[in-house]
C-alpha cells in the first residue's frame, strides 16, 4: 500500500491524499526448456512431399501464467523449413 500526497503551491497550502494498492505478480524469471539439445531430422529423402513433419519440438516454461507461455519461431537464415507451432509444441516441416 502506497499513500501519494498533492500539495498547492495556494496560501494556505491545501494537500490531499490517495491510497494505491500494489499488487506484486509472479516474475518472469524462468526461460523456456527443450527436453532435449539437439534435434535431427533423419531419414529425410529428396523427394519427401512438401509439408512432411521433419522433427518436433517442444519447449516447457516453469513460470505460471502468461509468463509460461511458450512461442517458437526459426530463427532468420533457416532456408527450406517453416514451423507450425501451438501453445506447447512446434512442427518443423519441409516446404
Amino acid at each position: 500500500m502506497l499513500t501519494i500526497r498533492a500539495n498547492d503551491s495556494g496560501v494556505p497550502s491545501r494537500s490531499n491524499d490517495v491510497t494505491i494498492f500494489v499488487t506484486v505478480t509472479v516474475a518472469n524469471d524462468d526461460p523456456p526448456i527443450f527436453p532435449d539439445t539437439e534435434y535431427t531430422c533423419l531419414m529425410f529423402l529428396e523427394d519427401q512431399l512438401v509439408g512432411s513433419e521433419c522433427a518436433t519440438v517442444a519447449a516447457t516454461d516453469l513460470d505460471n501464467g502468461v509468463n509460461g507461455s511458450v512461442y517458437c519461431e526459426i530463427v532468420p537464415g533457416a532456408v527450406g523449413t517453416t514451423l507450425v507451432s501451438t501453445p506447447t509444441a512446434a512442427q518443423l516441416r519441409w516446404i
